[in-house]
């Protein structure tokens, strides 16, 4: 008997401790109508962009240069390294949704719908996604190609006769990471890359049909390097070497391990939603949650009588259980 008391008193105990996490973790108003916080600062109910506000952004993305049956792929890759670039400036609960139907009417693009709950600076919001780059690797045009013929202001036509690159299957999809690198004798900065076994196969590929040729790296379509291949690469390891400060080469490292994007992307539109009437939602939801509960846990202890108050106590037990799970 007494084993069953003190159960029932630590359960007791213990669900009073966590409504005063779920209570104490809440930020509170001021005075001045501004949030301040208790020692449980940490752990607040992290509400979506109907509720807290934050930044909603439409990109196009650009599968024109992607294989019909490779698109769905491609599109979910890109849903993945944006979802992972925008994790790691902490925003909590974004969505980032593919809107499908582009490439079926025949102007190769698809759509990419971001969510961000909580970040109302849009600029801010697009410059999370537009940090991460495009990386690509090129190779020379047959020489059969047709050239590029470029046309001044006075309507003088130019042949170009520099060597134009054609893109292959490897991007910085197939990236496994990048590392900052120091050649031994210059002490120039570098960036080494290293790819995965896809990646490998294709490199490989790459550097074996363009022996004593030219392969052009591009980063956001702009070329940083344009080694030349002196043998096949099988080990998927490869290097960009330029004019790089130490910190553009970190800078880039950083950059490419973050997620470099398996398709190009520009930005269509970008609205800010406020959190004004997701604010009044909260607290009407709030106050008829209080409402009904009180309702409920009256008609269990006038109807009841004991087995109510320890039904309520029940009740509310449970409601801490699952406020704090949804805080944690």
């Amino acid at each position: 008997m007494w084993k069953k008391r003190i159960l029932a008193l630590i359960i007791l105990l213990l669900g009073t401790g966590l409504a005063f996490f779920v209570f104490k973790s809440e930020p509170q108003l001021n005075k001045n109508f501004d949030k301040t916080y208790s020692f449980l600062k940490s752990h607040p109910f992290r509400l979506g962009l109907d509720l807290s506000g934050g930044s909603h952004l439409i990109y196009k993305a650009d599968v024109s240069g992607v294989p019909a049956g490779q698109v769905s792929d491609s599109m979910n890759a890109l849903r993945d390294v944006i979802e992972r670039r925008v994790n790691m400036f902490g925003v909590s609960e974004p969505v980032v949704q593919i809107q499908e139907g582009g490439f079926i009417s025949g102007n190769n693009e698809e759509k990419l719908i971001v969510d961000l709950p909580g970040v109302t600076d849009v600029e801010k919001a697009t410059e999370m996604i537009g940090q991460t780059p495009l990386l690509e690797f090129k190779v020379e045009a047959p020489k059969d190609a047709p050239q590029k013929v470029s046309v001044d202001a006075n309507g003088k036509a130019t042949l170009d006769t520099t060597p134009q690159f054609v893109n292959t299957e490897l991007t910085g999809r197939y990236l496994k990471k990048a590392t900052l690198e120091f050649d031994q004798n210059t002490r120039e900065p570098k960036v080494g890359l290293q790819f995965d076994d896809t990646g490998t196969k294709l490199f490989a590929d790459i550097t074996r049909s363009n022996v004593g040729k030219v392969v052009a790296i591009y980063l956001d379509g702009a070329p940083i390097s344009a080694p030349v291949v002196r043998e096949e690469i099988t080990g998927g390891v490869a290097q960009i070497s330029g004019s790089f400060t130490p910190v553009e080469a970190k800078q880039l490292v950083g950059r490419l391990n973050s997620g470099a994007l398996p398709v190009p992307i520009s930005l269509l539109s970008r609205q800010t939603i406020g959190g004004s009437l997701g604010a009044n939602a909260v607290n009407a939801g709030v106050k008829a949650a209080i409402i009904g509960f009180l309702i409920i846990a009256l008609f269990l202890i006038l109807w009841y009588r004991l087995p109510g108050v320890i039904a309520v106590l029940a009740l509310s037990i449970y409601v801490a259980i699952i406020l704090t799970l949804f805080k944690l």
